[in-house]
């Protein structure tokens, strides 16, 4: 049998899982504390008892959704690392990719957040440069890199590139949710692959992951 700490620490992930399903498909603003109580089949008294507002579980939401990104970039492969530092580039990137498709919910409340509360939640906005930040660190460091190996212009602007990088991804995501019957992850994110590796190094290699021989 679940112990009290055993059972609270459930319901606050379902809580959170709930949540990103909500705020990913109606935004932050109109989905109502009602709402998240009826996806987890509780009271309102519940969300209250874990988390003081709504602000106070979308701030716990997007530290979720920070571990889990972060986890999934530096997980293990499954296979040899690629020699290069252009085979990390396109390991990370493809990486990302993967991510993307596989979680689309947890990008999207990203991104749905990111437009709503920018300029006008401090605190939010505070918790997202924070997710942000941690990923642009890593792509930041390998753009630097290529800059010292001379792979791209030594002017080249790398931390501003890498929060263009993510900006890239996050542009793609929220604009194939428009088109998503046309162009479903699988297809798209394929595309945002070459087209960042092109971006940064001047070709356009077809991902690894995707290719398939012609028949």
């Amino acid at each position: 049998m679940a112990t009290k700490k055993e059972q609270a620490e459930r319901t606050r992930a379902l809580i959170l899982s709930e949540a990103i399903k909500l705020f990913a498909k109606q935004g932050f603003a109109p989905t109502s504390t009602q709402d998240l109580a009826k996806a987890i089949g509780m009271t309102t008294g519940t969300l209250y008892w874990h988390f003081k507002d709504k602000e106070d579980l979308l701030i716990a939401v997007l530290e979720e959704l920070e571990g889990r990104l972060i986890a999934q970039l530096t997980a293990p492969s499954d296979g040899p690392m690629p020699d290069g530092l252009i085979g990390t580039m396109e390991a990370l990137i493809a990486r990302v990719a993967a991510t993307v498709e596989r979680h689309q919910n947890n990008f999207l409340v990203v991104g749905v957040i990111g437009a709503e509360a920018t300029d006008t939640n401090p605190r939010v906005e505070k918790a997202l440069r924070s997710a942000y930040g941690k990923f642009a660190s890593v792509a930041s460091a390998l753009l630097e890199q290529a800059k010292k190996e001379g792979l791209l212009d030594s002017a080249f602007d790398c931390a501003c590139g890498a929060q263009m990088f993510i900006g890239m991804y996050m542009g793609a995501v929220l604009h194939q949710r428009l088109y998503r019957a046309e162009f479903p992850m699988a297809r798209a994110m394929p595309v945002v692959q070459q087209m960042l590796l092109a971006s940064l190094m001047g070709q356009v290699p077809a991902p690894k992951a995707r290719r398939r021989k012609s028949r």
